[in-house]
């Protein structure tokens, strides 16, 4: 379980090593609090954050206004970094593969750029051990992408995985605004713990 970085290791591990033999802790439930579900551009072309929405883009008025914004330079190039630094800590890349890159490696399954992506994106690699996730994530969070979560729900629907996402209009990045939906958020996971690890 983890939130934010948090949520994102604990998805990759459990996407990962599952409760498998080579598991170094086996893994029976996962639980994701705002956490990152993948680093697709289709994840973050929406987001309210700069990172790396202003890559996913793809310098596309479709989704910003981006000439209207004199800083708009510094930022791609420092989400350009951000994800650079995260891919490249978690694959096999030896060179930084640029914002350009970026976009046009994700549209092909072949590319390094996309199997670099593909191995940090704990979403793309849920259908190995389909361990069971609670997760929750907010509509107003402007430092990870709450379509992540929302294509992640997609996608582990499509497996048959037992899992259960709460979305709140309220939250931002943590649980901060919204009670119910926070209070909801546990008593799921209580729900999933006596299912899956019961006492």
């Amino acid at each position: 379980t983890g939130g934010s970085a948090g949520g994102h290791l604990a998805m990759l591990y459990a996407a990962t090593y599952g409760d498998g033999e080579d598991s170094p802790v086996p893994v029976k439930l996962c639980m994701s609090t705002f956490g990152i579900a993948d680093f697709m551009p289709e994840s973050w072309a929406n987001a309210r954050s700069y990172w790396p929405s202003y890559l996913a883009a793809d310098y596309s008025k479709e989704y910003y206004p981006l000439e209207s914004d004199p800083n708009f330079s510094s930022k791609l190039n420092n989400a350009a970094s951000i994800l650079d630094a995260i891919i490249l800590s978690g694959c096999g890349l030896e060179e930084p593969f640029g914002m350009v890159s970026y976009v046009e490696g994700c549209k092909n399954p072949q590319s390094d750029v996309y199997q670099a992506v593909k191995s940090v994106s704990p979403t793309m690699l849920w259908d190995k051990y389909k361990v069971p996730l609670v997760s929750i994530h907010g509509e107003m969070d402007t430092i990870v992408s709450c379509d992540g979560s929302k294509r992640q729900k997609e996608a582990l629907d499509g497996m048959g995985v037992d899992s259960s996402f709460i979305f709140s209009d309220l939250d931002v990045h943590g649980l901060l605004m919204d009670i119910s939906a926070s209070v909801a958020y546990y008593r799921e996971c209580e729900e999933y713990l006596k299912k899956f690890l019961p006492a």
